[in-house]
């Protein structure tokens, strides 16, 4: 083909960190990096992919995704569309090594939107909210879908498009790389090149610029200046976010390279009149705060007074050295939170957790620190109840009633407080009677089942040689089918917990916890399953006859791998489930209904286990 006749393409990409964030966690590139030849082997590939998981983890997702996409693409034996998806599908599994690597890269993930030019066809790659654009014929198309939770409702008919755009949780991904160990990539190869056409890939940093906009500003001006043009738009619109561009032209002609920018391309001038305006309201306010000083001092020690007054029976946490616990304002919130947390400011890490959750309520690692602090209260007030110190215990489970506002037990916990609280002030020496009475009639809605007859479990499908049971234990036999034993009573808010212990430790043997059991003769068998893969992950998935959804999939059982007993624990609060094993609250998730049903455990075929130390309450 003529050189005349062939492609060529301009190109510019730039990133900036915005005027809010403290890092740049979006990555980003073009590959080979000298090289526009369009008809090459493989082409030309762009990609665009914005991290996410705490102050370290989202830089390092995208720059994982970043470089194995484009390692996995140019050597790959495949066809274009296939070695594309097999270089992402890649980069999930390099993310999901990472993230079990340390603590500091626990739950990282990125977006990932890939763009690959070969011959005269456009080939992309999509994961995540990041965007792919094209300009074509007088009008601009996105040609990625957003993998958001704000869609997935969209798609369905849950909200309207005008709902949609101000619903408060927009970025909660449905989809990202490096969260599960398998990820549904999109591939769309439908796409011819054309004179004239252009593309933009961009971060979610760009949302608050049109497209329309964006289709005015690349039509008429140069690739460099787009990129500078759009993100100065994006941050004088907030800035709240990291934000990307790459531009893309394509034309006849000679290719033109212009080097992308991974550095701040906006300039933000501060005029003189403004600061001196600062400087004079601070020295007003200095002012007024020396001449306040001494009302404001005696304001605050009288609070202090009155709280010391209030909170003398309440058994204070241990806080932690505050003056070790300097936070840097200039953190992400997420960030900020987790240190207040391991610095023992509980109080202002739950106020944070909570700011997150307003925007983000299925934000998991805001869920797993609000949940966690509900623990150490809860673990505070059993203490302080143990020790006949009522009105410390029972400001402590109302504190934990305020996080999980659902549960059942903890309900019945604050009534019992208030009754010995009552009682202690009317009958003195009576006090110890009072509380064994009340200790067991507190609520008679509340089951604790920690020992129990054969006749309290059906055992499905299963004849008598294929189980053991005695008051506390359930042991399956090595047979040939999957077991199931279910607890008689229906519970809400349950709690569910066994001591697990496999004798034939095989590699994808597979053993759990079931809660939520309902069977009828309409709708038949639905439950939710917590079910441990050995040298894998607990999965959560939803039941439904045979048909089976997975929900989260959370890495814990490869580190015990050789632990021949594996503790498991399931709490039901509302429409909210928290996974919990030996070392603590692993994961939470929010169901669209609340939970209520039977109990029970599993084991697969050709299990030998033993449930032991089985314990199930909750609100019958």
């Amino acid at each position: 083909m003529p050189d005349k006749d062939k492609f060529s393409i301009e190109y510019f990409g730039a990133s900036d960190i915005g005027l809010i964030r403290s890092e740049n966690q979006d990555s980003f590139g073009k590959f080979p990096v000298d090289d526009l030849n369009l008809y090459s082997p493989k082409g030309q590939l762009f990609i665009v992919a914005d991290g996410m998981g705490g102050h370290k983890g989202g830089k390092e997702a995208s720059s994982i995704a970043v470089e194995t996409v484009s390692n996995i693409y140019f050597s790959s034996i495949l066809n274009p569309s296939d070695a594309l998806r097999e270089a992402i599908e890649a980069a999930n599994k390099n993310i999901s090594i990472k993230s079990e690597s340390s603590f500091e890269y626990n739950k990282m993930g990125t977006t990932c939107s890939v763009l690959v030019l070969k011959d005269e066809t456009a080939i992309i790659g999509h994961v995540g909210d990041s965007r792919i654009y094209k300009i074509d014929n007088n009008k601009i198309d996105q040609l990625t879908t957003d993998h958001t939770k704000v869609q997935e409702m969209l798609d369905q008919g849950i909200l309207t498009k005008e709902e949609a755009e101000h619903y408060p949780s927009r970025s909660v991904l449905a989809r990202a790389l490096g969260v599960e160990q398998k990820v549904k990539v999109d591939i769309i190869n439908t796409t011819t090149l054309s004179n004239g056409q252009a593309f933009i890939l961009c971060s979610d940093g760009l949302a608050k610029v049109t497209k329309d906009e964006i289709f005015e500003i690349v039509k008429s001006n140069a690739t460099q200046d787009v990129c500078r043009m759009l993100i100065n738009l994006a941050n004088e619109r907030g800035g709240k976010d990291n934000v990307t561009v790459l531009v893309i032209k394509i034309s006849f002609g000679r290719p033109a390279l212009v080097k992308s920018s991974p550095e701040k391309i906006t300039k933000r001038k501060f005029p003189l009149i403004k600061v001196l305006l600062f400087l004079i309201g601070l020295l007003l306010l200095l002012a007024i705060g020396f001449q306040l000083r001494e009302p404001i001092s005696n304001f605050l020690n009288s609070g202090k007074k009155e709280t010391n007054q209030q909170n003398q029976n309440v058994k204070p946490f241990t806080t932690g050295d505050e003056s070790k616990g300097q936070i840097n304002p200039n953190q992400d919130l997420i960030s900020q939170a987790n240190e207040l947390y391991n610095n023992g400011r509980l109080e202002e890490a739950l106020i944070a957790y909570k700011e997150i959750l307003d925007k983000e309520p299925m934000h998991s690692t805001a869920l797993i620190g609000v949940n966690k602090i509900a623990d150490l209260y809860l673990k505070q007030a059993e203490e302080l109840r143990n020790e006949k110190n009522f009105s410390g215990a029972l400001t402590y489970y109302s504190k934990v009633l305020e996080i999980q506002p659902e549960n059942g037990k903890v309900k019945s916990l604050i009534q019992l407080c208030e009754k010995q609280i009552q009682l202690s002030s009317s009958q003195g020496e009576a006090n110890q009677n009072s509380e064994n009475k009340s200790e067991t009639n507190v609520d008679h809605n509340w089951i604790v089942i920690t020992r129990f007859n054969h006749s309290d479990w059906s055992f499905l499908n299963l004849g008598k040689d294929q189980y053991e049971i005695d008051n506390n234990s359930i042991k399956f036999y090595g047979t040939s089918v999957e077991k199931k034993s279910i607890f008689s009573l229906t519970l809400y808010d349950a709690i569910v917990s066994a001591d697990i212990n496999l004798f034939n430790n095989i590699d994808n043997t597979e053993v759990g916890l079931i809660f939520g059991y309902n069977k009828s003769e309409i709708n038949g068998e639905s439950y939710y399953l917590l079910r441990c893969q050995v040298g894998s992950n607990i999965i959560l998935e939803r039941v439904t006859n045979n048909s089976t959804e997975q929900i989260r999939s959370i890495k814990s059982f490869r580190e015990t791998k050789n632990s021949p007993v594996k503790k498991l624990k399931i709490q039901c609060s509302g429409n909210t489930i928290n996974v919990f094993n030996e070392n603590g609250l692993l994961d939470s998730w929010k169901s669209p209904e609340k939970i209520f049903g039977k109990a029970g455990v599993y084991a697969d075929k050709n299990v030998l286990v033993k449930f032991s130390n089985i314990y199930i309450s909750g609100n019958n």
